[in-house]
């Protein structure tokens, strides 16, 4: 994966439109239909904000519970 969005090789204004969908996403399909459109350097820009994510609630969890 990656280090950060420059080297995936992607505009930043690609960027910022990406993680403006990102941000806006629900558990509703029809606001998740951006990601069928990515592509291959897209894909993994995004699937790294999903784990990130992911991550940071785990460790939420986790804290909570102890």
């Amino acid at each position: 994966m990656a280090e950060n969005w420059k080297d995936l090789r992607i505009a930043e204004q690609r960027v910022n439109e990406l993680l403006y969908l990102w941000e806006s996403e629900t558990e509703e399909p029809w606001s998740q239909d951006w990601r069928l459109k990515l592509n291959e350097a897209e894909q993994e820009l995004v699937a790294g904000w999903d784990e990130s994510w992911l991550k940071g609630l785990y460790n939420r969890h986790i804290k909570s519970r102890a």
